[in-house]
């Protein structure tokens, strides 16, 4: 009776694969992997990400600043930042602007596939190519070094 009801689940679960064999999008499929914690942290630290309204800053040893926005509105940070397994990077600090001060916290996940490095912002952001492999325009800048002095909000 026991080999009957295996046989029967082996079946059943087969005709579910064959009927919906796609994977949810998050699942890395064989060819698409996690970034490893060293990875992760290779890719920022040192260096500061480009955003179009601001910079953010990933100082070795895990300090992170940032300022984006300009005129009246801008607003700055200074926290820290941390990279871990599975492709996770998350930043936090208390975001301080004239209307006042907050402390926030974002994550993101990073995958790669064929040199291509993909990133989804957590918890609810759709997977894009963060870097192409060679580098395309309209790639995420990293950039070395601390640019949050050049690119200061006014």
């Amino acid at each position: 009776m026991a080999g009957v009801r295996s046989f029967l689940f082996f079946i059943v679960m087969a005709a579910v694969w064959i009927t919906n064999p796609c994977a949810p999008s998050d699942a890395a499929s064989a060819e698409e992997r996690p970034l490893t914690k060293r990875e992760v942290a290779e890719l920022y630290e040192g260096k500061s990400w480009l955003w179009s309204d601001g910079v953010g800053y990933f100082a070795p040893k895990g300090l992170f600043s940032a300022k984006a926005g300009s005129g009246k509105g801008h607003s700055t940070v200074k926290g820290d930042w941390i990279a871990q397994e599975n492709g996770r990077l998350c930043f936090s600090g208390i975001w301080k602007a004239r209307s006042g001060q907050q402390f926030n916290r974002t994550c993101f996940l990073h995958k790669t596939k064929d040199g291509n490095i993909y990133q989804k912002r957590l918890p609810n952001g759709e997977w894009y190519v963060f870097r192409h492999d060679p580098q395309k325009e309209g790639d995420q800048k990293l950039v070395a070094g601390d640019e949050t002095e050049n690119r200061a909000a006014k």
